[in-house]
């Protein structure tokens, strides 16, 4: 006996994301990350630098899109990043019990992202989050 597909579309899925919608969150993402380093929140040098990637690793880390393996594809479909994981880490943990683990491939997507998005603002360098802060 065959084995039934079943189809779902974007209209009657919760789980899945628009790009338009995932593209906004990345970006509000850079931008709430940009605002905390400027305020300070991350330090200085190179503390700054260590504080915006804990940012970055704690906020994509327990972003709903990539807890919730329901939106795991639909991050690897919107992200233009959806290679990253090999790219970065190698495919050793894409497979776990015999089950592709969408979760690392989800956050490695928004990870990368998310460091494209701070990369793009204008007013941002993350390789100096904190350029206003007094040296001591």
């Amino acid at each position: 006996m065959g084995s039934v597909a079943h189809h779902t579309t974007r209209e009657n899925t919760m789980s899945e994301i628009s790009r338009t919608e995932y593209l906004k969150e990345i970006r509000s993402l850079a931008e709430e990350a940009a605002r905390y380093a400027r305020d300070g929140e991350f330090g200085t040098g190179e503390q700054a630098r260590e504080g915006l990637s804990e940012w970055i690793w704690q906020t994509i880390d327990g972003h709903q899109w990539v807890i919730f393996a329901a939106y795991n594809f639909s991050v690897l479909d919107a992200s233009d990043n959806d290679g990253a994981y090999v790219e970065n880490y190698g495919s050793g943990g894409l497979v776990g019990d015999g089950v592709l683990n969408t979760v690392v491939l989800a956050y490695a997507a928004m990870e990368a992202d998310l460091n494209e998005a701070l990369r793009d603002l204008d007013d941002f360098d993350a390789n100096d989050p904190n350029p206003d802060a007094p040296s001591c």
